[in-house]
């Protein structure tokens, strides 16, 4: 990337990359957690329900 783009431009370039792998990241992990917490949601009330009948 470095050596289509010298100078300026190319650490852009750069720089504008990792931005974008930062914020799909975010949003992946993020995704990723809302799955595990529904998932343990799940898995306390059918705890919760097991111990009531």
């Amino acid at each position: 990337m470095l050596d289509r783009s010298p100078g300026m431009e190319g650490y852009r370039h750069v720089f504008l990359t990792m931005i974008a792998f930062a914020i799909i990241g975010f949003i992946i992990s993020s995704y990723l957690v809302k799955i595990v917490n529904k998932k343990k949601e799940n898995q306390q009330n059918l705890e919760t329900k097991e111990i009531n009948n």
